[in-house]
């Protein structure tokens, strides 16, 4: 996870402000993504190719520092649930401190040597674990009565189809009678129509009644026969008019006039048959159907509260520190809770004791919030939007922003769109609102319009501890409690990092109910459009070609190639550009830095940063320790 603690993070989030010539010289290799795609961009050996994200935040550009005097371990020691009461009010009094909250971890470790709670949990999870499993047997069962169902109904269909396609052939028929125009068409296509239901009589109705009487045994005698059936119309026709249409024998005609009204007759039984039919399938199916839903929902609840109860053990790191903690579980009558608790709220550097609490409640363009020309194109085109709410800082969208995105797919594959970026950017303007658009979603005080943040990190280790004697201990451990100073760009990057934590457990479960699939990209995708990606020449609902599909795919790749060759001409472009840009520039003796960004925040870092900005950060955590300590009763708090 980014930036939790104590992790050993692969992918870190950008930190700063760095010394212009210097930086940080912070910087990770990565896969080259393409954020509107959410496709790893492929070289011309089909590769992918790797990028290089610079993570050092220049003046203006940027903060995410924690004043160094920031960050304490706490480690308290309480009856038992008093403890958790102190975690609880601290986090009651953070809401009314105007923070907002959200946990982004949590784990148990109970040992079996603590028995009463040890078989309280593993009979909750097995209890869950027998539920699972006998939904997914019931679900199973459902969708296969629903199968057999639906292939029966998609029959019956086929068979509709085919009626309702003569019945209007018929028509057509009759209206160009009237008429006296295009007649002969309108009788090509009233043969064509019933050609496909008179073939099935005749294989499976006529052809059971012997080979003595039925056409295809006649056909030995009279080879016609058969094509002469298929000539005859609905209309009543006489012996005589089909023995003369015909030229034909009076016996043949006969014979051919009463196959004729059998198959009238069984035609018309037959559609009646079908229609009814169809119709109990279809409410079949639609029942059947209803049920596969409810038992889904039925089981999010239950593999919910299975998933809430997360074993440290259960990856390989943690069963490994688990066998060598000095606590040792395995002997010890002990239990151990893990919450990862995020924190934050804006402030602004000043003297005045009261809050600024200007707001704007203006739009801005796309292009004025920080979108470049492809993204724009692509939240118009998919989204119809054009502007975004005005934010303290602007642009919004910046580099680090972007390259937060990328880490965050990277780190938990799930990838991050444009359009979650806008709705994080409308969440926070809400938190800055006027009364009048207040609501319980976005509660709490309203917040000073700053772009700076006050940013903070709780993680905490709820150890309880069984003695021998009977006695119970619950001990309370804040891992390194940190308070950050940190810019609107790095706040909306931890706010998209919650969504993909979030987004990431909903698609657990949402794929082991089987509602969607995850695409190599992060995306998930419903089967059929997953299908239609992969193959897009085909039609899977119809189990046929599609045409549109096939043309559309070789346009596809011939713009693949224009748009690729293009690229790498601006590149090459665009590089030799820079060069000799910041050849220039070191001639007149100006950084570069200083041309190619517009940095909406604070620039003087050796002035305001350390003499005042770190001071925000510096007093919440003061309040936070001093908090704690009051509510554990620590002398001199």
């Amino acid at each position: 996870m980014l930036g939790l603690f104590k992790e050993a993070d692969k992918y870190n989030y950008p930190t700063g402000p760095c010394p212009p010539t210097t930086g940080c010289g912070k910087s990770i290799t990565i896969d080259a993504i393409n954020l509107i795609t959410g496709e790893k961009i492929k070289g011309k050996d089909g590769k992918t190719e790797k990028e290089t994200l610079d993570l050092s935040m220049y003046p203006g550009e940027g903060v995410n520092a924690p004043p160094y005097e920031a960050v304490k371990y706490l480690d308290l020691e309480f009856n038992m649930g008093v403890g958790s009461g102190v975690y609880y009010s601290l986090l009651f009094q953070l809401g009314k401190w105007g923070y907002e909250r959200q946990e982004v971890k949590h784990s148990i470790e109970v040992s079996p040597v603590y028995k009463e709670y040890y078989t309280l949990i593993m009979d909750q999870k097995e209890k869950l674990d027998s539920q699972i499993k006998n939904g997914f047997a019931g679900l199973i069962q459902t969708i296969q009565d629903y199968e057999l169902i639906d292939h029966d109904l998609r029959k019956y269909a086929e068979y509709l189809k085919w009626f309702a396609g003569l019945e209007r052939a018929k028509k057509a028929l009759k209206n160009a009678k009237e008429t006296g125009n295009e007649i002969a068409s309108a009788q090509a296509e009233y043969r064509e129509s019933q050609h496909i239901i008179k073939a099935m009589f005749i294989d499976q109705v006529d052809a059971y009644t012997g080979d003595s009487v039925s056409l295809k045994g006649i056909a030995v005698r009279w080879p016609t026969i058969i094509g002469d059936f298929f000539d005859l119309y609905d209309e009543d026709e006489s012996v005589e008019d089909i023995q003369k249409e015909r030229d034909i024998p009076k016996a043949e005609a006969i014979i051919l006039k009463t196959k004729h009204e059998l198959y009238r007759e069984w035609k018309n039984e037959f559609l009646t048959n079908i229609i009814k039919r169809y119709r109990s399938l279809k409410q079949l199916a639609l029942g059947r159907k209803f049920s596969i839903e409810e038992t889904r929902e039925d089981l999010i609840p239950l593999i919910s509260r299975y998933k809430a109860i997360k074993d440290m053990r259960s990856d390989m790191k943690g069963a490994a520190e688990l066998q060598f903690d000095w606590n040792r579980p395995d002997s010890q009558a002990v239990a151990m809770d893990i919450w990862d608790v995020w924190a934050w709220k804006p402030f602004t550097v000043k003297e005045e004791p009261y809050p600024n609490t200007r707001y704007s409640e203006d739009k801005i363009p796309l292009k004025e919030a920080g979108f470049n020309k492809e993204e724009r194109k692509y939240l118009f085109d998919n989204y119809k939007i054009t502007e975004v709410p005005e934010l303290p800082a602007t642009p919004i969208m910046d580099r680090h922003l972007r390259n937060i995105m990328k880490m965050i797919y990277l780190e938990h594959g799930v990838r991050i769109s444009l359009k979650d970026v806008v709705d994080k950017i409308t969440d926070l303007s809400k938190r800055y609102s006027e009364p009048g658009d207040f609501s319980s979603t976005h509660g709490g005080p309203r917040w000073e319009f700053s772009p700076y943040f006050i940013f903070l990190k709780i993680p905490t280790l709820r150890h309880i501890i069984k003695l021998p004697n009977s006695g119970m201990i619950e001990d309370m451990i804040w891992d390194g409690i940190q308070t950050f100073n940190i810019t609107q760009n790095i706040l909306i990057g931890r706010m998209l990092e919650i969504q993909a934590i979030k987004e990431n457990e909903r698609r657990q479960i949402s794929r082991m109910l089987g509602y969607e699939d995850l695409a190599e990209n992060g995306k998930v995708t419903e089967l059929d459009e997953m299908l239609k990606k992969t193959y897009p020449e085909f039609d899977f609902n119809e189990g046929k070609v599609d045409e549109k599909g096939v043309e559309s795919q070789l346009k596809k790749e011939v713009k693949k190639e224009e748009v690729k060759k293009n690229f790498e001409e601006f590149q090459e472009k665009w590089k030799s550009f820079n060069e000799k840009s910041k050849k220039t520039l070191g001639k007149l003796g100006l950084y570069p830095l200083m041309f190619a960004y517009k940095t909406p925040y604070e620039k003087l870092m050796f002035e305001r940063m350390t003499k005042q900005m770190q001071r925000g950060p510096g007093v919440a955590f003061g309040e936070v320790d001093n908090f704690l300590k009051k509510k554990a009763g620590v002398p001199g708090a």
